[in-house]
């Protein structure tokens, strides 16, 4: 209820919104991501998502954001799984040291990686958040004090979500700084089931993230610490990243190497593990880039343990892929083509539950960030 009594309000603001009649609007589009990939049987799988921002123009301070997504979409997919609410949000900034948020659906990502372009165009796993440790969503609000404009900008959300059947009520903090050459964020959150729940317990999490702003050489860390709502709390349960950026005289290199922790997003799906989570992921790009064109090879490798309710006992498992890809950067969007090959012996984390041997390829179009 909660949740309808926001999306109301909401659309009450919106419409009841100063008109913009002497200022000019615009669109912009922060946020899109589009993943098709195809294995040699011509299986197709699509992932998608995209945000829109209307802003009505500089002096009112509003902006009206509406996403939507889609994920592992396939030929048998319903209407309902084509286009879902991802977020409806009203951001107002009536100063220059105060931005409101009021969001229903994702707010922003924790732990989003600022070195490899967002999206499914590496160690693509269906079923699985590749976004970062963690995902703020649910029916809230959020309010940012950019501090010496926007080097220090502290951010406090409140807001209500669901775990397991579970309603949370969440009290979250952000704080960022912005330096020259590096960022750093630190966050830590609490969360409290609603009076009636068979779960009594306070639930704390934390993090901090840093990466550098160097154009050519960049490097992102990671590491949260999540709630943990259920079980015995183990190392498994901790999100980590660690990515690397170099480009020199036109030779490009990546290289990510992460571990989902519990909070990742994840999909319960029987065909990818019991709980779709890969305990660790390396991936590893080598190439050129000659403007804004890039080529090259890359290389891919998870290792977990593979959880299955179709097994009697769990396996440990490693699963490897190589691949050539090209991109080409036009508009502030990347349009990136590449073929892989999963090698023998691999137990491939994926949805249709493809085998070692398996030859396909993927299209991937995303933005920065």
């Amino acid at each position: 209820m909660r949740q309808n009594y926001l999306i109301i309000l909401l659309l009450f603001i919106i419409s009841n919104a100063p008109k913009a009649h002497a200022q000019e609007s615009s669109i912009q589009f922060p946020h899109l991501d589009f993943h098709m990939g195809m294995n040699q049987n011509l299986a197709p799988s699509i992932s998608y998502r995209a945000e829109a921002n209307i802003v009505v123009g500089d002096k009112s301070g509003l902006i009206f954001s509406l996403g939507v997504n889609g994920e592992d979409l396939n030929l048998q997919s319903g209407l309902n799984d084509l286009i879902k609410l991802d977020t409806l949000k009203l951001t107002i900034s009536p100063a220059s040291f105060f931005n409101f948020h009021a969001f229903f659906g994702r707010h922003k990502y924790l732990g989003e990686d600022k070195v490899i372009p967002r999206g499914f165009q590496f160690n693509y796993t269906p079923g699985t958040d590749y976004y970062g440790y963690r995902t703020i969503s649910g029916a809230g609000l959020a309010a940012t004090f950019p501090i010496e404009e926007g080097r220090y900008e502290p951010e406090f959300m409140i807001y209500s979500d669901n775990n397991k059947g579970v309603d949370y009520l969440n009290f979250d903090f952000m704080t960022t700084f912005r330096f020259e050459l590096w960022y750093l964020e630190l966050y830590a959150g609490l969360a409290f089931p609603t009076i009636g729940s068979i779960d009594t317990q306070t639930r704390g999490r934390g993090g901090i993230s840093i990466y550098t702003t160097i154009e050519l050489v960049n490097i992102y860390f990671a590491l949260y610490i999540p709630a943990h709502f259920e079980g015995t709390f183990t190392i498994d349960d901790i999100y980590f990243r660690l990515s690397q950026y170099l480009l020199i005289n036109g030779f490009e290199q990546t290289f990510s190497i992460y571990s989902l922790g519990s909070e990742s997003g994840n999909t319960t799906d029987p065909l990818i593990g019991f709980n779709g989570t890969p305990d660790l992921n390396i991936f590893l790009s080598l190439g050129g880039r000659i403007s804004n064109i890039g080529f090259g090879f890359d290389y891919g490798f998870i290792y977990g343990l593979y959880q299955s309710e179709f097994l009697v006992n769990n396996s440990l498992h490693l699963s490897h892929r190589v691949g050539t890809y090209v991109d080409i950067g036009f508009l502030g969007l990347t349009y990136k083509v590449g073929v892989y090959y999963t090698l023998p012996n691999s137990v491939a984390y994926t949805q249709n539950n493809s085998s070692a041997n398996e030859v396909g390829f993927y299209i991937s179009i995303f933005g920065a960030s």
